[in-house]
């Protein structure tokens, strides 16, 4: 994952976020472990990120993340057929 800053700057606030993208409620959206998940990833992640008109995460960060967050959640970094992951 490419560093923006955050987690220097506030460690605290990220690890609840990756905790909650990887292990809370966003993973239950997310749902890890069954097809389109890291596709469902970027999807809701960007959602959030975009609702107070922010700009999205450019494409090999949001990718990027979501693979860390599936590493995370899963153990395994291995997207199924049809999720492209951050490769392409």
């Amino acid at each position: 994952m490419v560093s923006t800053g955050g987690q220097l700057q506030h460690p605290g606030a990220t690890q609840r976020l990756m905790d909650y993208w990887a292990h809370g409620e966003g993973a239950a959206k997310i749902k890890w472990k069954t097809p389109g998940d890291h596709t469902r990833c970027v999807r809701l992640i960007q959602e959030a990120i975009t609702k107070d008109g922010r700009p999205p995460l450019p494409d090999h960060e949001i990718h990027g993340l979501c693979t860390n967050l599936e590493q995370r959640a899963t153990g395994s970094a291995n997207n199924g057929p049809g999720d492209r992951g951050h490769r392409g």
